[in-house]
């Protein structure tokens, strides 16, 4: 994917529900590295849950340890804006809201990039059944993390970006 030359750093802020291909975005886009931060909830989940799979991981969490995973996040996120490295938000940042508590402690002279991820809710049902031994999310939460979605708008960023 070409994006638009800029020379100030960037936040690429993704957003989709659970299987819409978020991650694999990273890892395919990114594949030869990436200068900067890439934070992502998920490796803060494996990192400090018990057990081999997320599923497993996410189970074991305390509300204790889910506060410790938004505190580190947050942590993680202003050390590097403060050092102006490129940064990727790899999360679901479903609303408006959500989105804010990002977007709202970006500095000017930083490219605010949303990249929404517009599958179809029949094909994000199909990825989770193939990893339902690892990260399994039950209908119901997809259905209702579908129903939440609000599509960005121009006035929370710079650069919209739609995947299909």
């Amino acid at each position: 994917m070409q994006y638009k030359k800029h020379t100030e750093p960037f936040v690429e802020l993704l957003c989709g529900i659970s299987n819409s291909g978020k991650s694999t975005y990273v890892r395919t886009q990114y594949s030869e590295g990436f200068e900067g931060l890439i934070l992502s909830r998920d490796d803060l989940v494996m990192k400090y849950g018990y057990g081999y799979s997320y599923n497993e991981c996410w189970k074991s969490l305390t509300p204790e340890l889910h506060q410790i995973i938004d505190y580190k996040l947050d942590e993680q996120f202003i050390e590097a804006l403060s050092s102006r490295s490129n940064i990727i938000i790899d999360m679901v940042n479903l609303t408006k809201r959500k989105r804010a508590h990002w977007l709202k402690k970006i500095p000017n002279g930083y490219l605010r990039r949303i990249i929404v991820f517009h599958t179809p809710l029949n094909i994000i049902k199909e990825r989770n059944i193939l990893q339902r031994n690892e990260k399994y999310i039950p209908d119901n939460t997809l259905v209702s993390m579908h129903n939440r979605f609000q599509y960005p708008n121009l006035d929370e960023c710079d650069e919209i970006i739609r995947m299909d």
